[in-house]
């Protein structure tokens, strides 16, 4: 009965502190719906792979993969990127935004139906250019299309803070097409089962859609602008070469390991990277979610403020780091099978290189504010470059553990490029180093520590135990102590806490 009314009042003062009542409790709230439904859809991947390997072969299995990152690619092509800046023009506080996004819809959906069109009368030399059969050529538009609505539905709802929209579209095209997905390829003639995901894929679009075009009617208006025109090209185009050498930079590592150490080896490599991504799930969760306060402080040019949450952002982010690559082979050990062990080292590595991708949107969100976003290309464009050419240097020499290397490398020159371009090309307001790096140096520590004990420790399973969850606890009192003001007037919390009715 005593632990019951403690945890009541833990409760109780949680929900009551400050930190939680204030604008970036909000902040938190919405984060934690973002990730939620993130977690959901990273885990229904994790288990979809056993049984997708499984129903389908090798052959089929990579087909799908291949012709999945052509649709992603196609999004960003077929459209000129013009559909990105949705999101951005809601925040311009403009009367006309119905008009803006109605404009957006049409042009994107013009240039959809000209291409797809186009794919239909050259579809053969074009499966031959992609090494796809030639039927999957017709559904890669489709899909396209599809990821373009998803992207209005997302940028509107997340700018207007209905995060539990985003999430409730997200699971339901998620685990609604992984069952569909399942039954149709079992279903499906055993030489071309790949055919039933393609299939799943499109009935999902038409569920999808009519969801979007339901929750997102009440914000279209046909009522077409020159001036709309000009914003979507001259702030989506200038980010194409972004969205696509980020594509490059996030995924150019396994073609290369591929290409150099053979495809097991970029097996082993894709396992460790997309145990990884829990990382870039935290840090997408919380920036989306604050996305609505930046501009807020930025309009009214409340630089503290925002430099304020920003480090209780990156705090939050960091320890998530630290505790992912504290407890990364752990997590490694649960989802992968025996074979894939081996590639375990890799994994807190190529963590920290996506905690510094973290941290670039601290930076790089100015540029979109600014609308100067061929900064965003030419720097993404260079990250590219570099993680292509070390590449090509260091896999042949020393194997995948290179493509982890070059990752951190990369974003390293990514985030020191961005910072340059706000506050020397931009002239932007920029948060303070010093605060940033302090908070890089834990994870540093935490992440050296990791290896110390991988190479030279041989300690005992209950000492790791000890050690690990006894540095990430220091780590939390190093990153979050002064962030958490638990407490009730000048009572500290933990006094309220137990104190005696």
């Amino acid at each position: 009965m005593k632990s019951a009314r403690v945890i009541k009042k833990i409760r109780a003062k949680i929900g009551d502190s400050k930190l939680l009542q204030s604008d970036f409790g909000e902040t938190l709230k919405h984060t934690w719906t973002y990730l939620s439904g993130s977690v959901a859809l990273k885990s229904l991947s994790i288990i979809g792979i056993p049984i997708m390997t499984r129903l389908l072969t090798e052959e089929d299995y990579g087909i799908l993969n291949i012709f999945f990152t052509y649709t992603v690619l196609a999004a960003t092509i077929f459209t000129l990127n013009t559909h990105v800046g949705t999101g951005r023009y809601y925040f311009e506080n403009d009367q006309d935004f119905k008009s803006f996004f109605g404009t957006s819809l049409v042009v994107s959906l013009s240039m959809l139906i000209a291409t797809f069109l186009a794919t239909v009368v050259y579809a053969e030399p074009i499966a031959r250019f992609l090494d796809l059969p030639v039927i999957c050529i017709y559904f890669i538009v489709p899909f396209a299309f599809s990821n373009v609505l998803k992207s209005f539905h997302m940028q509107i709802f997340r700018a207007k803070r209905k995060s539990k929209k985003v999430r409730s579209l997200s699971l339901i095209s998620g685990y609604l097409g992984f069952v569909l997905g399942v039954l149709l390829v079992y279903l499906h003639p055993v030489e071309e089962r790949f055919m039933g995901q393609l299939w799943a894929g499109l009935i999902m679009m038409v569920v999808s859609g009519s969801i979007v075009f339901y929750r997102l009617a009440k914000y279209i208006k046909f009522d077409f602008k020159w001036g709309h025109l000009r914003y979507m090209f001259s702030f989506g185009v200038p980010l194409m070469p972004a969205y696509l050498s980020g594509f490059i930079l996030a995924q150019f590592d396994t073609v290369m390991i591929g290409s150099y150490l053979g495809k097991a080896e970029a097996g082993q490599y894709s396992f460790a990277y997309n145990i990884s991504m829990l990382m870039v799930m935290v840090v997408n969760a919380l920036f989306y979610s604050w996305t609505p306060k930046y501009f807020e402080y930025m309009k009214a040019e409340n630089y503290e403020q925002h430099d304020k949450d920003t480090l209780k952002l990156l705090s939050i982010i960091s320890f998530s780091a630290c505790g992912l690559i504290l407890f990364s082979d752990w997590i490694g050990y649960i989802l992968g099978s025996v074979s894939f062990h081996k590639s375990l080292y890799l994994i807190p590595l190529i963590i920290f290189g996506q905690y510094l991708m973290g941290i670039n949107p601290i930076y790089k969100r100015h540029i979109s504010f600014s609308k100067k976003t061929i900064y965003t290309s030419v720097i993404v464009l260079l990250a590219g470059a570099l993680n292509i050419w070390l590449n090509s240097i260091y896999i042949p020499k020393i194997g995948a553990a290179a493509g982890a290397y070059t990752t951190v490398a990369s974003y390293m020159a990514m985030l020191v490029l961005t910072y340059l371009a706000v506050k020397y090309c931009i002239k932007l307001h920029v948060t303070p180093v010093l605060g940033i790096v302090a908070r890089v140096l834990v994870v540093v520590a935490v992440c050296g520590f990791y290896y110390v004990d991988f190479y030279f420790l041989e300690l005992s399973v209950f000492l790791q135990i000890v050690l690990k969850f006894g540095l990430l606890l220091v780590s939390g009192l190093l990153l979050l102590w002064k962030m958490f003001p638990f407490q009730s007037g000048k009572t500290p919390f933990a006094k309220n806490l137990f104190k005696k009715n």
